[in-house]
């Protein structure tokens, strides 16, 4: 269903990683929503979309992480930036994209430690809430259902995004 785990990249590796994307030159784009509604507002930043490299952060940041991931096909990664809104608001439920009407794995690595996180809807269960914990990797199948819950307790909520299939001997969880 869903697997946890914490520490999940080399500290140096992390370090690296979350000094970049918390810095003032990390490219972030505005997007209008999050889910399916038009009052969510976040910034985002595309890393990998369409089979191809969209970020020249991507072999910095990304690549080294999907290799742990086992990955073999990626459809998408992205950096997400969420602001403090002063609420505790959830953006709407939704599936990330599939590939190919495959069901593939959700990765969330969590870049800061705050106080939102993400909430999986898994069918026949309880919702279940992961909060976000900086280098703390969850990953789950990319046709649960979950949320993105806004922080109240930072400036900003800043996570990367994967979606991909793994090497097949590599995807049961």
């Amino acid at each position: 269903m869903y697997k946890i785990n914490d520490n999940y990249l080399r500290k140096e590796s992390f370090e690296q990683i979350s000094n970049h994307m918390m810095s003032p030159h990390m490219p972030w784009y505005f997007q209008e929503h999050c889910g399916n509604t038009d009052n969510e507002p976040f910034f985002s930043h595309a890393f990998y979309d369409g089979m191809k490299v969209l970020s020249p952060l991507y072999e910095q940041i990304i690549h080294e992480i999907l290799e742990q991931l086992d990955a073999v096909t990626v459809y998408n990664v992205r950096g997400n930036l969420y602001c403090r809104t002063g609420k505790k608001e959830k953006c709407a439920k939704h599936i990330d994209a599939e590939y190919d009407k495959t069901i593939g794995k959700t990765s969330i690595l969590y870049i800061n430690t705050n106080n939102g996180g993400t909430k999986l809807h898994i069918k026949g269960k309880k919702p279940v809430f992961i909060e976000s914990i900086a280098n703390r990797l969850v990953t789950f199948d990319s046709n649960i259902e979950h949320q993105a819950c806004w922080q109240t307790d930072t400036k900003t909520r800043v996570l990367i995004n994967f979606n991909y299939i793994m090497d097949k001997q590599c995807s049961n969880m």
